[in-house]
C-alpha cells in the first residue's frame, strides 16, 4: 500500500504567484508519496455547513472509546439499565451516617445535656436543674474573735461556704497568709479548699462574731 503525505506548505519549487486564480491553484495540494507518480488532492471549502445533513441507515451505530470521568478523581461513570428499555448513569448517595459514636456534650461536672428527640434538638434549661455531685455536706459554726484569726473546725471538705450572718463585717484569709478579705453582713463566698475546711480562718474588727459555713466533700 502507497504511503501518502500531504504537503501543505505550498507547491513544491515554485513560488506561489498572488492573482486572482490563487484560490484555485492552491486548492490541489500535492501529496508526498511512494507511488513514483504525482498525486495531488483537492481541498474543499464548505460555505453551507448548516445545512450539511448525515442520515446513519444502520439500525444500531457503536462508537467505542466513550466514556464519561471525573476530572478529579479519574473516576469514569457507570451506566444502569432503568425501567422502558433506557439507560442512564448512575449517582451515588451520600452516606450520611456518623463515623463516631458516643460524643456526647455535658458541663466540667459531668453532667450530660438532654435531648428533644422529636426535635433532634438540645433541650435549654432556664435555670440549673439542682443536680448535684456532692459526697457529703455540714453546716458548722463560724466563731471570729476580735482582734486575732482563728481557724475554722477541722472537716474534710472540698468547698467551703461562709454566710455572714452576723451584724458586722467580719475578715477571711487563708491560714497562714497575712492577707484577707472583708465579708459583709449578710454576703457570702465559695472558697475552695485542699482537703479540709481549717485551711479558712476568720476574724472581726470589733466584737466576737458568729457566722456560719457550709462545707461540702466532693
Amino acid at each position: 500500500m502507497a504511503t501518502l503525505t500531504p504537503i501543505l506548505t505550498g507547491t513544491p519549487g515554485h513560488p506561489p504567484t498572488y492573482n486572482v486564480g490563487m484560490a484555485e491553484t492552491f486548492s490541489w495540494i500535492p501529496v508526498k508519496n511512494d507511488a513514483n507518480r504525482p498525486l495531488f488532492a483537492r481541498a474543499g471549502y464548505i460555505t453551507n455547513l448548516s445545512d450539511l445533513v448525515i442520515t446513519l441507515s444502520a439500525a444500531d451505530v457503536t462508537i467505542g472509546a466513550v466514556e464519561i470521568k471525573d476530572g478529579n478523581s479519574g473516576l469514569r461513570a457507570d451506566v444502569e439499565a432503568i425501567s422502558g428499555g433506557f439507560n442512564a448513569l448512575r449517582v451515588l448517595t451520600q452516606d450520611l451516617e456518623s463515623a463516631s459514636d458516643n460524643v456526647a456534650i455535658g458541663d466540667l461536672s459531668g453532667n450530660i445535656v438532654g435531648v428533644n428527640a422529636a426535635l433532634s434538638a438540645l433541650n435549654v434549661f432556664v435555670s440549673n436543674p439542682g443536680q448535684s455531685n456532692s459526697k457529703s455536706w455540714n453546716i458548722i459554726p463560724v466563731i471570729a474573735p476580735s482582734g486575732s484569726f482563728a481557724a475554722l473546725s477541722s472537716i474534710p471538705c472540698n468547698l467551703v461556704t461562709i454566710y455572714n450572718s452576723a451584724s458586722a463585717t467580719i475578715s477571711i484569709k487563708r491560714t497562714g497568709n497575712n492577707f484577707a478579705m472583708p465579708l459583709k453582713s449578710d454576703n457570702s463566698i465559695d472558697i475552695n479548699v485542699t482537703s479540709n475546711a481549717n485551711e479558712i480562718s476568720v476574724s472581726s474588727t470589733t466584737v466576737d462574731l458568729t457566722a456560719s459555713a457550709m462545707v461540702v466533700t466532693f
